[in-house]
């Protein structure tokens, strides 16, 4: 099958490899301007664990990456991923591709815009001479549920798989082109492009629901003097709760979860029981993305001023180099307006965060976790990576001016950190403040 994808996230670059290795003949094509380039950023694709080398290996093969015009030309599936692309630059890609249209072309849309949006870009396409009737619709929404750091695993063996199309040669050509996929999907859902859009929205709206109540049940535990763990641990036992999502965290970060709670708090009215839960959880979120600070603002009492500040991690989370919407963001905006030096250690996104705050004298990027902390008044634990679970934990508590731990993650056990002399301040864990 020839399939042409277009789009600037990995998202679309993990479908174009995949799909490549299963013996589809895949362009890959950017949208706009940069869709004139002949070539990718691979520093961009390396950030993707696995996917490099993958990437590599089918390029000049199955994969080609070729410029707009060729590839709307080209394959008998014209998928677009929207991630980035404003509703109008959305319109203008269908625009165009409905101008190359074919006998026989299927189109495919990814995206995390506005439910409706389906709806209008199948209105572009008829409006560009697109047959499009009750009995036949040439486009199908495809939601994503990849997800950064595990993309790779996520679109080869998805948990789900919505196919947002009634049509039967849509469902057809969807089938044969994602066999592989489907065959190693634990379920895969047809409904309609509207449904599907709402399917999306909910799965994401459920999961910032749950992680923001957890933030709360946290905090709820703290102030009684119970271990929040415990209390996850039951839950996760209990089958009608399940494990997933209940982690306590300083705030969830990225642009999936956000983008789809804004979507749906669009389409609730304003004053309504049901909007008013879920700006709730959005404003929680928001809240939660300062509750270190807070706690070095109490443990300090209010005088830290000149005070260094060690931070480990500052992707939204591990696996991947992206800051958007990270607590890290909130944090540092908290402490510098308090005068405080902040020492960030992260193995991805450090480049991320020099670029974002060129300039700022009271941001130091270091090489190790170990740098951070030299001469620190407090240790904040932003993002889990891997490699902060077992640190040198003598040679962390003698670089520390104060052995505080303020654990974002709840990475460490509070007994264990109390007999190593640090003191230890998690969420609904630790040391109460």
């Amino acid at each position: 099958m020839k399939i042409s994808i277009y789009g600037q996230d990995v998202n679309a670059v993990v479908a174009a490899t995949c799909l490549a290795e299963a013996g589809h003949e895949v362009y890959l094509s950017r949208i706009g301007d940069a869709s004139k380039q002949l070539s990718w950023d691979e520093s961009y694709i390396e950030r993707e664990p696995g996917l490099l080398t993958r990437y590599r290996r089918m390029l000049g093969r199955n994969l080609r990456v070729r410029a707009f015009k060729d590839a709307r030309s080209f394959g008998t599936v014209q998928w677009v991923f929207g991630r980035g692309q404003s509703d109008a630059a959305l319109q203008q890609v269908f625009t165009s591709l409905a101008k190359a249209w074919r006998e026989g072309v299927l189109y495919l849309l990814t995206s995390h815009h506005s439910v409706g949006t389906y709806q209008r870009m199948g209105e572009v396409l008829k409006e560009g001479g697109v047959p499009m009737s009750d009995q036949h619709c040439p486009l199908v929404s495809m939601p994503t549920m990849i997800r950064e750091g595990v993309a790779l695993a996520d679109f080869e063996s998805p948990a789900l798989l919505v196919v947002g199309t009634n049509d039967e040669f849509a469902i057809a050509t969807v089938t044969q082109m994602l066999r592989p996929y489907i065959n190693r999907a634990d379920k895969t859902l047809f409904v309609d492009g509207l449904t599907a859009e709402i399917t999306r929205n909910a799965i994401s709206t459920m999961l910032a629901t749950r992680l923001s109540f957890m933030n709360k049940l946290a905090q709820l535990c703290e102030n009684l003097g119970v271990d929040v763990e415990v209390v996850r641990e039951a839950m996760a036992g209990d089958p009608r709760v399940g494990s997933e999502y209940l982690n306590p965290g300083c705030g969830f970060g990225g642009d999936n979860l956000a983008d789809e709670l804004a979507n749906v708090q669009e389409l609730l009215p304003k004053g309504s029981a049901a909007r008013q839960l879920v700006d709730a959880v959005a404003q929680t979120n928001e809240e939660q993305k300062e509750i270190l600070f807070r706690k070095v603002w109490r443990y300090y009492q209010a005088n830290i001023q000149g005070r260094t500040i060690a931070i480990w991690g500052a992707a939204f989370k591990p696996g991947t180099d992206s800051l958007v919407n990270s607590p890290i963001l909130t944090l540092l905006e908290a402490f510098w307006a308090q005068g405080v030096i902040t020492r960030v250690y992260d193995p991805q996104a450090l480049d991320a965060l020099r670029l974002r705050f060129q300039g700022q004298e009271l941001l130091e990027c270091v090489d190790s976790p170990y740098e951070a902390a030299e001469n620190a008044d407090a240790l904040l634990i932003v993002t889990a990576w891997k490699e902060f679970y077992n640190p040198d934990f003598e040679q962390l508590k003698a670089l520390l001016a104060v052995p505080a731990i303020f654990d974002g993650r709840n990475i460490y056990e509070p007994e264990v950190m109390q007999e190593l002399g640090f003191e230890y301040f998690g969420l609904g864990r630790g040391l109460r403040i």
